[in-house]
């Protein structure tokens, strides 16, 4: 039984977590590697990645994959263990609660442009008359 881990040691400890949760070094190798490397291959380059003994280390974009993968697959502990380290707090927003933030930010916006428009057109009418009067 896997049992998800309350803490890391490191990050190569807290990124191997993502690796077992996404499948293993074999599924996760041609995520990252693409078609530039046999399946075999790509997943000792995975382990090298991980071993800090070894030179090869994950692309930041990488490690961005990886944490996106283990949120689509249900798991934060590497991403609460990033946020951990660094001093913040991390909350999962769910792409619905995103969208609907996203499109009251935007009528925000708009109803804004809107005053500010009204704002001006009433700071330059003034002046349009008073221009027309001394003609």
């Amino acid at each position: 039984m896997n049992q998800t881990p309350l803490f890391f040691d490191d990050v190569n400890t807290a990124l191997s977590h993502v690796v077992n949760v996404l499948g293993g070094a074999k599924r996760v190798g041609p995520m990252l590697r693409g078609d530039d490397m046999t399946v075999d291959a790509a997943a000792r380059w995975v382990l090298d990645c991980l071993n800090p003994d070894r030179p090869a280390q994950l692309h930041p974009h990488q490690v961005l994959v990886l944490l996106r993968a283990a949120r689509a697959a249900g798991d934060h502990t590497a991403m609460n263990w990033y946020c951990g380290e660094i001093g913040y707090q991390a909350t999962p927003v769910e792409p619905e609660d995103e969208a609907a933030a996203l499109k009251r930010k935007y009528i925000e916006s708009a109803q804004m442009m809107a005053r500010i428009a009204q704002r001006i057109e009433r700071l330059e009418t003034p002046a349009a008359v008073r221009s027309a009067a001394n003609a």
